[in-house]
């Protein structure tokens, strides 16, 4: 699956895995965060790719 930024400064993702992402070696980022469903995603680009995921979660009400 391809997810595109609506930044155009911002690279293409294409997720391989649940806890893979591709950056796109054309783009020069430096750092990344993307939220995609109940995960998120923080990229720093470290000679060509480097993939970093977290679970996010949800703020509990008491």
């Amino acid at each position: 699956m391809k997810y595109e930024s609506r930044d155009t400064l911002l690279p293409t993702l294409t997720l391989t895995n649940p806890v893979s992402i591709h950056i796109d070696d054309a783009f020069d980022v430096d750092l990344l965060k993307l939220d995609i469903g109940p995960c998120y995603w923080i990229f720093s680009k470290n000679r060509g790719v480097c993939v970093e995921a977290g679970v996010r979660r949800a703020p509990t009400s008491a």
